[in-house]
């Protein structure tokens, strides 16, 4: 991505985006792998050296006070890191059958209810948890998450740690070697 690119991304100005790109390259996270001439200026391309950045989530003050928020935080990373994987995976083995599905929805139920669903969708599960020989037939990672709706200022907390959560896997897309090269 060029720099105006990264800037319109960002929401910074292309100026302020130099500062950053120039500090990146010098620890060699980035790395220049075009230049353009286009009206007169010349526009250079970067792209980010490895193909994952992360960051530890402490590092970035997001690490939840509680150990139950914790647990739930490195699951959810474990969750991405396979989906991610599965991602990288299935773009590079054409071969391989690869799919992908995600449902998010509001439901509106009672405690009995939840617990009833829980029970359902375990029994849905339950005939696939091993292998039974059949043709075709490889090992898929489901995961089933659910979560009582948070009252409104606990949302607007955690919108706030996932805008910052943005930030990681922004960075992630940038470094993507199978995104084209975009001008900064």
């Amino acid at each position: 991505m060029t720099m105006s690119q990264l800037g319109e991304v960002f929401g910074e100005t292309t100026a302020k985006m130099h500062y950053h790109v120039r500090e990146l390259e010098k620890y060699g996270f980035l790395r220049l792998v075009e230049k353009r001439e286009r009206g007169g200026f010349i526009e250079k391309y970067y792209r980010a050296v490895a193909r994952e950045i992360s960051i530890a989530s402490d590092l970035l003050r997001m690490t939840p006070a509680s150990e139950l928020g914790r647990t739930v935080q490195g699951y959810l990373d474990e969750i991405k890191q396979d989906v991610m994987r599965a991602i990288t995976y299935g773009s590079e083995h054409s071969e391989a059958p690869f799919c992908f599905t995600w449902e998010s929805d509001s439901l509106w139920l009672t405690q009995d209810e939840f617990k009833r669903l829980e029970q359902q969708i375990d029994a849905l599960f339950e005939p696939f948890r091993q292998p039974r020989g059949r043709a075709q037939e490889h090992p898929w990672i489901a995961h089933f998450i659910a979560h009582p709706e948070a009252p409104q200022e606990t949302k607007q907390q955690g919108e706030a740690e996932e805008q910052k959560h943005q930030l990681h896997v922004e960075a992630e897309q940038l470094s993507d070697p199978h995104s084209t090269n975009d001008a900064s």
